[in-house]
């Protein structure tokens, strides 16, 4: 089994033990008759053999053509790698690699002028080497029956431990390899910075890494716009509070009116005056005016420019990188093979295949669909068990005798449902990534690209409910269904302030974009030191840091954390849902923009540390750009104006205000809180009897008749009036934002014009290369049956091969 020393790196190591490598015999016999090569090496802190695969350049070149893996010739206009022409702070060493010099410029022009006799040979990445490798390894049989093949079989059975990629070197080499320098130069807090390495990247990890890594650099890009934005709404907005003394504010402040309480049937429960809520006054205004109405039209549309140049930005690396196609996997996956019991013969390829009945696949669907259900009602109902918490709480401080609590009930109410909203989501992640992946295993999708595009669905749509579930729920559906505080049930005393009720949306929306995502970082960055320690402790493993042992490269890497194929999406998930925060929200919480921004930065360079440093390698994934992330975007963009629409004309008061302004006749606001609301005497309902400081008449939020009205308590006309207008509001910036969309849409190309040359050019080529073998033949066919005269040969000739110059220098050069 053991073959002659070889001196460069492992491309691929298996971790056995040693009675089970008769298991696995015939496994390494086929790769060996395959052209792989062995060694074995005896492990110096762990009871294993270490067996390490070499993947010579006869056999990568091979396997490379029957996978189609790699790219073949490299036609590229030298204008598409011009060097920017001026240094930057944010211009990282490596960013660019420039692979054309002047004189490799003149080359690159002299191969594309004579593409009819020059050609490239087949170009491969460390990371396409990687894929080529896995792929045999994947595909190789360990035993005589049909089903018996694959690596992830033989890790499943036990016969193999772990099976993994080496990097190329260690860390601390200075510039070396390719992985130091992605250590020195990417995941490094100290180049934050600094533009990112994407070829490096690409080279190294693969396109999926690549295209996340490169989204992921232009949300932070794009971000900087509404981050700065958000910061001036803010700021303006403080100031004009500040100053301006602004009329609903100080209507609050100076109002001696008290509110009707929802804690009548507690001993100790009082009657508290609208003034106290004069702080929740001046914070509801900071993010509840005409800026900020502003500021979310303005993010309405940056969510589409944001769509529109990210495709731009990705056709181009697509090009770049030769991901033009789409890389879909075709082959079947070993778990379908194994389900799938059926057969029956393909009318394609007329070969038999295996197969899932319809009734099947349909009970599979039913079972996923009714799982999903399940954990909808659960988060529902976390959802509401949170709503019982805030309510029990505030009405604990409402009655007790500490003065503090009770003029700060509300804030510390949602600051605990805040917490309460961050510990469900962070709880429930750990479940819905798993709850995904067997999903989809009982689906039992045909090829490896329709099973990753349903785990990214159903890992994408849990996540969707249960980070917005909450934020939802408050923007939506809170304050809503208030009622007279004698129909009143326990849900329904969840009621919005006399100011409305958007900091209770402001408090959960920035523990989720700051606690919850710092949690995050800490856990990420901490979990493989821990399990490390904990494994040294059990006993695991030998001392592995004893200064004397050296270890090898292949054994060293054996002890970090591998990283799991869904790794990227679990990450791109987290990011899009981010991305959801700021564009749902940004009429309520303009700073979430300026929070991800923030955040991004360091979960960058924290992920690139886990790619680089604490993970192992990652077997690369071929992906033609981000694939259904790009859909979900999408979806995301068209939802985030509807909701936007609905926070400017339902949650906040915009519109009330506006029609109050209107009606008022001198356009201004005086007199507009006592308008929003209902006045209620509190002899009507005899719970309000027990209380001490018993007042005549109670105020609360919303649009009734007075008591001595002939209509008391039915809703009033404002309520309708209001309502109309909120809908003719929401519907009409709807419509103009979604007009707004398509014309940008039509007139901003998702494909760059130097992107399109450079992929036409190959085609244009075949074209000109058969005009010329056409008007070879024609000339030679003139010449023998006409006999023409060689000056006029010789001037057709000139003047179509002129013709093609001038073409070609115009495809490269325009």
């Amino acid at each position: 089994m053991e073959d002659k020393r070889v001196v460069k790196k492992p491309d691929y190591v298996f971790v056995v033990k040693e009675e089970n490598l008769p298991n696995i015999q015939l496994y390494l016999d086929n790769l060996k008759s395959l052209g792989l090569k062995f060694e074995n090496e005896k492990g110096i802190t762990i009871d294993y053999i270490f067996i390490k695969l070499f993947m010579p350049n006869e056999a990568l070149s091979h396997f490379s053509e029957i996978y189609d893996i790699g790219s073949d010739d490299l036609i590229v206009s030298p204008g598409f790698y011009m060097r920017p022409p001026f240094n930057t702070p944010f211009k990282n060493p490596i960013e660019e690699q420039f692979p054309y010099s002047p004189e490799c410029l003149k080359q690159i022009r002299k191969i594309q002028f004579n593409y009819l006799t020059d050609k490239f040979f087949r170009k491969l990445t460390d990371a396409q080497k990687i894929q080529i490798t896995f792929k045999i390894l994947e595909n190789t049989k360990y035993g005589e029956k049909y089903k018996e093949f694959g690596i992830t079989k033989l890790i499943n059975l036990k016969y193999i431990e772990t099976a993994y990629p080496l990097h190329d070197g260690p860390t601390t080499d200075t510039g070396t390899n390719s992985r130091s320098l992605l250590n020195r130069y990417w995941s490094n807090l100290s180049v934050i910075h600094m533009r990112q390495p994407l070829d490096l990247i690409y080279q190294y990890f693969g396109s999926e890494v690549a295209f996340y890594f490169a989204w992921l650099e232009y949300f932070n890009i794009m971000l900087i716009i509404p981050a700065v934005l958000g910061s001036l709404t803010f700021i303006l907005s403080s100031l004009y509070l500040l100053y301006a003394d602004p009329d609903q504010v100080r209507e609050v402040c100076e109002n001696s009116e008290v509110l009707c309480p929802t804690c009548e049937e507690m001993k100790g429960c009082r009657f508290k005056k609208i003034s106290k809520s004069c702080s929740l006054a001046q914070w509801t205004f900071v993010f509840d005016n005409n800026i900020t109405l502003a500021y979310a039209i303005i993010i309405s549309l940056w969510a589409t420019l944001f769509m529109i140049f990210w495709r731009r930005k990705e056709n181009e690396l697509k090009f770049r990188w030769k991901c033009v196609e789409d890389v879909r996997e075709t082959e079947i996956r070993q778990a379908h093979l194994e389900k799938a019991t059926r057969r029956r013969l393909n009318p394609i390829t007329g070969e038999i295949e295996s197969y899932t009945p319809k009734f099947q696949t349909f009970y599979f669907y039913t079972i996923t669909c009714a799982a999903c259900a399940i954990m909808f009602t659960i988060l529902f109902v976390l959802v509401l068990v949170n709503m019982t918490l805030k309510i029990s709480f505030m009405r604990f401080c409402d009655v007790s005798s500490s003065s503090y609590l009770r003029s700060n009930s509300f804030f510390l109410a949602i600051a605990l449902e805040s917490i309460f909203t961050v510990t469900i989501v962070k709880s429930f992640k750990l479940i819905y990534g798993v709850v995904s992946l067997k999903l989809t295993e009982i689906e039992n999708p045909r090829t490896q690209y329709e099973f990753d595009n349903s785990v990214l669905y159903k890992r994408y749509l849990l996540a969707f409910m249960n980070n917005y579930m909450p934020t939802l729920y408050i923007a939506i559906f809170k304050g809503k269904f208030m009622t007279l505080p004698h129909e009143m049930t326990f849900l329904r005393k969840d009621t919005c302030q006399p100011c409305g009720c958007s900091v209770s949306l402001v408090a959960v929306l920035s523990f989720l974009m700051t606690i919850k995502t710092l949690l995050g970082n800490v856990f990420s960055a901490l979990k493989p030191s821990v399990k490390r320690i904990c494994r040294f402790c059990l006993g695991l493993t030998r001392d592995k840091w004893d200064p004397s042992l050296k270890i090898p490269q292949w054994e060293e890497e054996y002890y970090l954390e591998p990283l799991r194929r869904f790794s990227v999406t679990e990450e791109f998930s987290e990011m899009v849902i981010r991305y959801g925060f700021i564009t749902f929200y940004s009429k309520a919480f303009p700073l979430a923009a300026l929070c991800a921004l923030l955040n991004n930065l360091i979960e960058l360079r924290s992920d690139a540390n886990k790619f680089v440093k604490t993970h192992r390698r990652q077997v690369p994934i071929g992906k033609s750009g981000i694939g259904a992330w790009n859909g979900i975007l999408r979806s995301l963009s068209y939802l985030s104006t509807a909701i936007n629409m609905y926070v400017i004309a339902f949650t906040s008061d915009f519109v009330a205000r506006e029609v109050y302004r209107y009606n008022n006749g001198n356009g201004s606001l005086s007199g507009w809180i006592n308008s929003t609301l209902a006045k209620y005497a509190t002899k009507d309902y005899k719970a309000y009897d027990r209380i001490e400081n018993k007042a005549q008449f109670c105020y609360f939020r919303g649009y009734y008749y007075p008591p001595e009205s002939s209509h008391r308590y039915t809703i009033s006309q404002t309520y309708w009036m209001n309502l109309t207008f909120r809908l003719i509001t929401m519907f009409t910036f709807e419509h103009v934002i979604f007009l707004c969309i398509s014309v940008f849409a039509f007139c901003i190309p998702y494909t760059p014009e130097l992107v399109q040359k450079q992929i036409d050019l190959p085609r244009h080529n075949e074209i000109q290369k058969r005009i010329i073998e056409c008007e070879a033949e024609l000339s030679k066919k003139i010449k023998s049956e006409f006999s023409l005269s060689e000056v006029k040969f010789n001037i057709l000739r000139h003047r179509v091969f002129e013709n093609f110059v001038i073409t070609i220098n115009l495809k490269l050069f325009l």
